[in-house]
């Protein structure tokens, strides 16, 4: 039995050309960047206070619809 290495799980990665691999990893860091990093943790609005967030699926809907029309929240 061999043992566990990089090497033998992925062997074609190990291969590929770093000319492929940079703009890709790049690329996914990127979005990854943009999509999750930035406004979860460096945003500087991040800290700005809002409204409650309410149910995670439907948030202010059913207090919205419960409340009185035309007037202001």
């Amino acid at each position: 039995m061999s043992p566990i290495s990089a090497s033998n799980l992925f062997p074609d990665i190990l291969s590929t050309s770093p000319l492929i691999v940079l703009p890709v990893g790049l690329t996914v860091y990127w979005v990854l960047h943009k999509l999750f990093f930035y406004p979860l943790f460096f945003s500087p609005i991040r800290n700005v206070p809002g409204p409650p967030l309410g149910h995670p699926l439907w948030g202010q809907f059913t207090k919205v619809m419960s409340s009185e029309s035309g007037i202001a929240q």
